[in-house]
């Protein structure tokens, strides 16, 4: 029988990586995603059954071209977890439009997409 497989994006840290390692404890392999792999922590690539893909989830390029990627390397994805995002710190008034729409387009549009 095969383990199920989670594709989760924003793994590197955080929420993510624990969910990683929540999902790998309880026998699922995990393609877990992130905007820069050369920067994924060693505790990551050494858990079994995890494979890491570069996807920037503001670019939608990166996510099919992830998404192609562990489709071909686990033949089915069965659960999805959006997990990338961030937050800005400080008044929403003292923001700049580039970062309101960096924000909006992080948080929001790369879950729709």
């Amino acid at each position: 029988m095969n383990k199920p497989v989670l594709f989760i994006t924003g793994a590197s840290s955080g929420i993510g990586l624990a969910t990683v390692k929540h999902f790998v404890s309880k026998g699922w392999q995990v393609a877990a995603t992130m905007r820069n792999i050369d920067k994924a922590p060693a505790e990551l690539r050494q858990l079994q059954g995890v494979k890491l893909y570069q996807l920037d989830v503001t670019i939608s390029e990166s996510i099919n071209a992830a998404l192609s990627e562990a489709l071909k390397d686990f033949g089915a994805i069965d659960a999805v977890v959006n997990n990338a995002g961030y937050g800005a710190i400080g008044p929403f008034e003292g923001a700049s439009e580039a970062q309101i729409r960096q924000q909006i387009d992080t948080n929001l549009m790369g879950v729709i997409r």
